[in-house]
């Protein structure tokens, strides 16, 4: 069955595995200088300011370099092998989509109100926000680390 950019597949995925790691580290300063603001340290302002704008862009970059290598894994991965082979780590990648999405409006949210900067009362749960939203991002990430070394797009059959 043909499957669009499948011959790219590969290389996607590699690009899929930096741009989460960069999710991972842009959504925790995001929580760690939302934090720290809570907290009185005014000098964290433009940080979080900064990746407030950076975190959700790419998460959203992320997500959509996803649903573009999704069809590949789905045929060369899932139906192929990780179904009859490895259902646990079929299921674990499941769970790992729900919390990538789960991430997407917590730091779109957390960057909202980090955007609020005199608004000191949101300051809190902007924070606790982005903590959970980077929780979710390093779950997903260390999920999907964990079902790509079972079987990854265009490995070994």
């Amino acid at each position: 069955m043909a499957v669009p950019l499948e011959p790219f597949a590969r290389p996607l995925l590699v690009l899929h595995a930096v741009l989460g790691s960069a999710v991972v580290g842009s959504a925790t300063h995001l929580a760690v200088t939302l934090w720290l603001l809570s907290r009185g340290r005014e000098s964290q302002r433009r940080a979080a300011h900064r990746f407030a704008l950076i975190a959700p862009l790419l998460l959203v970059a992320q997500l959509m370099l996803g649903l573009v290598i999704y069809p590949a894994y789905r045929v060369q991965v899932r139906l192929a092998w990780l179904d009859e082979h490895a259902p646990g780590a079929m299921q674990a990648f499941e769970r790992k989509e729900h919390l990538a999405l789960m991430a997407l409006p917590l730091i779109v949210a957390a960057s909202v109100f980090a955007r609020r900067p005199h608004e000191t009362e949101a300051r809190l749960p902007a924070a606790l926000l982005a903590g959970c939203g980077a929780l979710c991002t390093w779950a997903a990430l260390l999920i999907g680390f964990h079902v790509t070394a079972i079987k990854a797009i265009g490995g070994a059959p």
